[in-house]
């Protein structure tokens, strides 16, 4: 339930806040089970905005971008760097927030900082913690599910 609420708040801001948008990347699955079939659908929007407090900042399945990022040299880091903040919420879902708290979410904050080499936008990949392969996703935007028997 809880999810559904941010998938929501998440398409709203997208909607809602002052700016243009973009789909940026869409993600369909198929899951199928001897008793079920669920179809996972994941956007990601991005949304240009002058009115953002930082460079950019994810919530859920929403980023939201500052306009001069889109003729900076630092684009593609940040927007790696965001679409790994993503990646975290669709593996963790509302659990995200309190495992921030014992894993790494973002080490370019806090008391040492890493230095950020903006010419590689890979080092987000290899800094910050990303879901191992084996943890099943716990968010999805939208799931469309069939129960048999």
């Amino acid at each position: 339930m809880l999810n559904g609420l941010l998938a929501i708040a998440a398409t709203l801001l997208a909607f809602l806040y002052p700016g243009s948008v973009e789909l940026v990347e869409l993600d369909v699955s198929l899951d199928v089970t001897f008793y079920s079939a669920a179809v996972h659908v994941d956007p990601v929007f991005l949304v240009w905005s002058d009115n953002v407090p930082s460079a950019a900042m994810t919530f859920g399945n929403t980023i939201v971008a500052s306009r001069w990022l889109q003729t900076s040299e630092k684009l593609d880091w940040i927007m790696r760097y965001e679409l790994n903040h993503v990646r975290q919420f669709q593996s963790l879902g509302c659990l995200m927030w309190p495992a921030s708290l014992f894993v790494d979410m973002d080490p370019f904050r806090g008391e040492h900082p890493v230095p950020v080499e903006w010419d590689r936008p890979e080092q987000a990949d290899e800094v910050m913690w990303l879901a191992p392969e084996w943890l099943p996703t716990l968010w999805h935007w939208l799931t469309l599910e069939v129960r048999f028997g």
